[in-house]
């Protein structure tokens, strides 16, 4: 596998993300490339930082070390352009002040929505060995919960874990003071959930089993209940595919919530990637 890593110069302090970076491509026996888009700099800066870019490529361990790349562009849109040639991409969580979040958004929300391929924000350190759990959250009611499941079943195989799939309903049971009615509620929901489980477990069959973990229902708004989730994993995955236009703009989407508050790495499976395989 090719894993790029999208590093930014003009900040200090990349020890740490370079060290995920590898982690994961040792993982995934792969080779990291790193990638800085220089912007506007002029030719004496683009060396220096060409220069820097081959000194954080040696910290890489030399099974995985790939090639130190400076190229122009906006940054952005560089990184971008990058991703049609990689299997995944690495992005710092690394959020900017509050107005410019607004306007410009962060670096990792900004690529998500449109890598050509998988993107992975690092939130904590990876797991080591054998007991590696990964989670994707799905609606089994949606077209799109077959491939986050199959995709989710490929990065499994890859990262030698094991997927659990999640769906979360919204429909909760209100408070209610009368404990004979508060349970006849909650066995309603508990039936009404019947054909959500099934659903789960269908989709669950479909991995190949040494992949194969569990399905569970779980009550909230998606993303808090997937982030209040990822504390027991080591890597969460999420479709970027629940909110687009305006209502992203002004509520934001459920990856991004989870990049921004998972306690666990997150991998992203751009909607352009299930446009690419089913087209």
């Amino acid at each position: 596998m090719r894993i790029l890593l999208g590093v930014d110069l003009r900040i200090d302090g990349h020890d740490w993300l370079v060290e995920q970076a590898s982690n994961f491509a040792i993982r995934l026996g792969g080779q990291l490339d790193l990638l800085y888009v220089t912007g506007r700099e002029d030719a004496p800066t683009v060396t220096g930082r060409q220069k820097a870019l081959e000194g954080l490529l040696a910290t890489v361990p030399e099974s995985v070390r790939g090639e130190a790349i400076t190229r122009p562009g906006a940054p952005v849109e560089g990184l971008l352009d990058a991703t049609a040639n990689y299997d995944a991409l690495v992005v710092g969580p690394r959020e900017p002040d509050a107005l410019t979040r607004w306007f410009v958004g962060p670096m990792a929300a900004r690529v998500i929505h449109r890598a050509r391929c998988p993107v992975l924000i690092p939130r904590a350190d990876l797991p080591e060995g054998d007991d590696f759990r990964l989670l994707v959250g799905v609606d089994p009611h949606r077209e799109s919960a077959k491939w986050l499941v199959q995709m989710g079943g490929e990065w499994a195989k890859a990262l030698r874990g094991r997927l659990d799939i999640a769906y979360v309903d919204p429909v909760r049971v209100p408070y209610i003071a009368d404990a004979k009615v508060r349970a006849q509620a909650e066995r309603e929901i508990a039936e009404a959930r019947k054909p959500d489980i099934q659903a789960l477990h269908a989709l669950l069959a479909t991995l190949d089993e040494s992949v194969r973990g569990e399905a569970a229902v779980a009550e909230g708004e998606p993303g808090t209940a997937i982030v209040e989730r990822s504390i027991e994993y080591g890597l969460v995955l999420v479709g970027t595919l629940e909110r687009t236009g305006v209502a992203r703009l002004v509520l934001g989407s459920v990856a991004e919530h989870v990049v921004r508050n998972a306690d666990c790495s997150v991998l992203t499976l751009p909607a352009i990637l299930r446009a690419e395989t089913q087209g």
